[in-house]
């Protein structure tokens, strides 16, 4: 790496005195004093120069630990998609490829196209997948690069399909960036799902590009946004763009004026403060893109229009039409162009050239921050309303965490080590750069990267990530680790004003499956094995306050299972609520009714430990239709009035093993 910091040399440059004419008698002592007058000058130089060079090498050593400069980021070598190393997600699907299918044969131009994404004259092919090793409530998709050779190269879990019916199509391929390289826009329209009040609106979860600085693809960053609505008249109101800078006047009698009086008949803009303006800022937004599209023939590459749902409510959605560029100096797609009427054509209201330094910097007031102001913890807000995401940015580590504002025990951290910081002095960014430690919804792609830019608004310091969420500083109060017994305060002032909470039960949820112990107690009658210390009638509330949230939902025919390790819970509402899915369960009426038991082993070791089954789940596709999923069967006592069902997934993994009624069909062999 190389030093950004000079080391200021001083010169001292001793002069001779001419034409000074000294006495014979006192040129000796003269000399004497010259003499000496020169060698403590030199000493105090001397020791001048060794400090200012200590302190100099402090002031490196400080730095080189904490950031380096982004022109000193090494750059792989990849000038083609060929000599990508792929990442963790294309090798396990190079490796089990059977077990992550093309969603949808029938419409395969929308989930397989062939672009030559590198101009090296050979074309590369872009599949939308599906991961038939997740058992989740919904499905699961990815996004997948191959080379002309075949071999996947590229990887990502998209982030807002919402069911097996409808995945996300690929919207369009074409050069956004002027990289050389061509970029993937996902299509995500009302149709295909979205993502709602919790910042995973941005366009930059959708753009795949090239990045030169990790040698692989990735989701491309974008600037974010912040809306501050105020309403004028009781149809009308002003909307301001905070970061972009653009605005317009939206009045709902020129919009439609029939429900406008609708509206007013039935009193429904009579209280217009409280009722609604209160509800549109920071609660709901989507975002889907339109298409790509160049605003003038000499471009020399595309533009992104994206339809931003600001807020939607009946009669009373507010939504804008943006035009995107890439901003190459920032790194980001950044906002030019809106249009908050009409969306029926590729007009855009106002425009705006793309932020310089200077410009940026004025507008925000950020060209006094350092390194240093981005250490600290933040958390999101949208347009001004606290959500429920939080940074924690230190020199080594970066927590991401979220929680549930009414629930504090309801809570996802993930954990980042960095590996180093990069600092962009000509933009004041901040890349840091690391590996994030698995966890349950992501255990591939562990690598790393964000990018963090400081703004004000409204002299408030915010921090934007790559994509585009805005966080404030965090309020008083300390927010200790959950483990340690402690939840966080948003109102506390000091440490007597955080609560404590009672430390949860242990609970042995896991066990060894394939055991012979386990063996003999499950298949020695019909009765349910049961876990201790969760009992039938227990409501979801006093099970998550023993066991906290469950690990993942596995999901059956009309109902819903919450998983924790090798144990199945099942609840009397059928599902469990959660934050953003079932809400309308209250959780203290919903009860106990059922547990099983998850094996998550393959198929095969089951079957080496507990013997040939009565009908492999392969027999059992060919022979029903039966209950459920394909299914192993247990029945060798046939007529004893039970049999035993696994549940075998795509991968061949077994998952769900219950106790049921004998299976006719059974019978017909």
């Amino acid at each position: 790496m190389k030093n950004l910091l000079m080391i200021l040399g001083v010169t001292f440059i001793l002069g001779a005195c001419n034409n000074i004419v000294f006495d014979e008698a006192e040129s000796d002592e003269s000399k004497t004093v010259a003499s000496s007058e020169e060698s403590t000058d030199a000493a105090e130089a001397a020791e001048e120069n060794a400090v200012e060079e200590k302190e100099a090498d402090v002031e490196e050593a400080v730095q080189e630990e904490e950031w380096i400069a982004y022109e000193d980021m090494e750059q792989p070598s990849v000038q083609y998609i060929k000599d990508i190393s792929p990442n963790d997600l294309a090798l396990e699907i190079e490796k089990n490829q059977y077990d992550y299918p093309v969603v949808n044969e029938e419409n395969l131009e929308n989930y397989v196209q062939r672009f030559d994404l590198d101009s090296d004259g050979n074309e590369e092919e872009i599949k939308i997948l599906m991961d038939g090793t997740y058992s989740g409530e919904h499905a699961s998709f990815i996004l997948a690069i191959y080379d002309h050779r075949g071999n996947p190269k590229y990887a990502e879990y998209l982030y807002n399909a919402e069911s097996v019916e409808k995945p996300m199509p690929i919207l369009t391929v074409a050069e956004l960036t002027g990289d050389g390289f061509l970029e993937i826009v996902i299509d995500s329209t009302r149709g295909y799902g979205y993502m709602e009040g919790n910042g995973d609106q941005s366009i930059s979860r959708l753009v795949y590009g090239f990045d030169a600085y990790t040698g692989n693809f990735r989701q491309l960053p974008a600037i974010g946004s912040y809306y501050d609505i105020v309403w004028q008249e009781d149809v009308a109101v002003q909307i301001d763009e905070r970061v972009s800078g653009l605005s317009d006047i939206l009045n709902y009698r020129e919009k439609d004026n029939e429900s406008v009086d609708l509206m007013i008949e039935h009193g429904l803009l009579d209280d217009y403060d409280s009722r609604i303006g209160q509800r549109l800022v920071g609660e709901s937004r989507r975002v889907y893109p339109e298409k790509a599209m160049k605003l003038n023939e000499a471009d020399e590459h595309f533009s992104l229009a994206v339809v931003d749902v600001i807020h939607d409510i009946p009669d009373l959605s507010i939504i804008s039409k943006n035009l995107y560029q890439w901003n190459e100096t920032y790194e980001w797609f950044e906002v030019v162009g809106s249009n908050f009427t009409s969306l029926d054509d590729d007009t855009f209201s106002f425009k705006k050239p793309l932020y310089t330094p200077a410009k940026f910097n004025g507008t925000f007031g950020t060209g006094d921050k350092a390194f240093e102001d981005y250490m600290g913890s933040w958390q999101m807000v949208i347009d001004g309303k606290l959500q429920s995401r939080y940074l924690d940015i230190e020199e080594e580590v970066i927590y991401e965490t979220e929680r549930d504002l009414k629930d504090y025990e309801q809570v996802i951290e993930r954990e980042i080590t960095i590996e180093d910081y990069v600092y962009k002095e000509e933009t004041g960014q901040l890349i840091p750069r690391g590996v994030m430690k698995p966890f349950l919804d992501q255990p591939y792609n562990k690598e790393y990267q964000n990018l963090f830019t400081l703004l004000e608004i409204d002299n408030e310091v915010m921090l934007m990530d790559q994509y585009g969420h805005l966080y404030v500083e965090e309020g008083n109060g300390d927010r200790e680790p959950e483990e340690d017994g402690w939840v966080y305060s948003a109102e506390a002032e000091d440490v007597d004003s955080i609560e404590e909470v009672d430390q949860p039960v242990s609970i042995e949820t896991s066990i060894d499956v394939l055991s012979p112990d386990f063996m003999n107690e499950y298949f020695a009658g019909p009765e349910p094995y049961t876990f201790d210390g969760i009992e039938e009638g227990m409501s979801q509330t006093e099970v998550e306050n023993l066991l906290g949230l469950p690990e993942e939902y596995y999901a059956v025919e009309g109902a819903e299972f919450a998983v924790y390790d090798n144990l199945a819970i099942l609840y009397s509402q059928y599902f469990p609520t959660r934050s953003g899915a079932f809400e309308h369960i209250n959780p203290d009426e919903n009860f106990v009714t059922d547990t099983e038991v998850i094996l998550r082993v393959p198929h095969e070791e089951v079957v080496a430990a507990y013997g040939e089954p009565t009908l492999s789940y392969e027999e059992y596709s060919e022979l029903g239709p039966g209950p459920g999923r394909d299914q192993t069967i247990y029945d060798h006592t046939r007529g004893n009035g039970y049999a035993i069902y696994i549940e075998v997934g795509l991968s061949g993994t077994a998952w769900l093993m219950t106790k049921d009624e004998e299976w006719d069909l059974l019978d017909e062999d």
